[in-house]
């Protein structure tokens, strides 16, 4: 079954959001170790690996299907850090953008009866859906231990970690 221009056109454009969101993780992890925040600078850079897999799933995706997957133009980001409770509702928030392109390729797919397409992003929906909940947890132990010296230790321990174990 072969894969609709349309769909192909937007599994290219959700390979250049995985890659932003991949740069995204990776300016965040120089930013923190900039902080010495360290476990979270060793999560971050987790997490644009594991972002970069993500595009590299739909980019094998396409051309196992042979379409030509294309490589996403980057710019780095900008990126500031005030709290740590900032930091991760920004990450909320992309996590969120993330979810919704999916939602919409689902839709995409649905529409055009490409059922195997679906079939493939129905990953990526439990996948958003852990990423979510792993951001809206961290920003519920900020507001549990707090933003002071020793909780902020404590969690950049316990967030550096999980970066060890995964």
């Amino acid at each position: 079954m072969a894969i609709a221009a349309k769909i192909a056109s937007a599994l290219n454009a959700h390979i250049g959001l995985e890659a932003d969101a991949s740069n995204y993780y990776l300016a965040l992890s120089s930013a923190c170790a900039e902080k010495k925040w360290t476990g979270c600078a060793k999560f971050f850079l987790a997490q644009s690996a594991e972002e970069r897999e993500h595009l590299l799933k739909i980019f094998r995706y396409l051309v196992e299907n042979n379409v030509v997957a294309t490589v996403p133009e980057q710019k780095a980001p900008a990126v500031t850090i005030g709290s740590m409770r900032d930091l991760f509702a920004a990450c909320l928030k992309s996590e969120q953008r993330v979810s919704a392109s999916v939602t919409v390729l689902i839709d995409l797919a649905v529409s055009l009866k490409d059922y195997a397409t679906n079939h493939f992003l129905q990953w990526y929906v439990a996948e958003q859906q852990e990423e979510e909940q792993l951001f809206q947890g961290l920003i519920d132990e900020v507001t549990l231990v707090g933003e002071g010296g020793t909780g902020i230790y404590l969690l950049d321990k316990s967030i550096g970690a999980r970066a060890a174990s995964s």
